[in-house]
């Protein structure tokens, strides 16, 4: 009976902290954008981002960094060389940003 409570009271716990996630992140005055490396696509996208992309949800979720960004940028670098080294970066426990 104890376990079922335990396990009752961290099915809980997520829930209420997978909701204030969820609240952090739609409620966001910033575009948030969330990157799985190993798929190599965008698994979440909040409403700021949709408006900032002019994109759907939908559509964000199919596609990877370099796909929404210019062949090349300003200063002329890759956009998907320059996505590839932020990842990099990211997966050695570095916060990026990506403009």
């Amino acid at each position: 009976m104890q376990d079922i409570f335990d396990t009752w009271t961290a099915l809980d716990a997520l829930r209420g902290s997978e909701e204030r996630f969820r609240v952090l992140v739609d409620e966001a005055p910033e575009a948030i954008v969330l990157f799985a490396a190993e798929a190599g696509c965008f698994i979440e996208a909040n409403g700021m981002a949709q408006q900032m992309f002019g994109m759907s949800r939908g559509q964000l979720l199919r596609r990877s960094p370099a796909k929404i960004s210019p062949t090349r940028r300003p200063d002329g670098r890759s956009s998907k060389e320059l996505a590839k080294a932020y990842v990099e970066r990211a997966l050695r426990g570095e916060i990026v940003q990506f403009e």
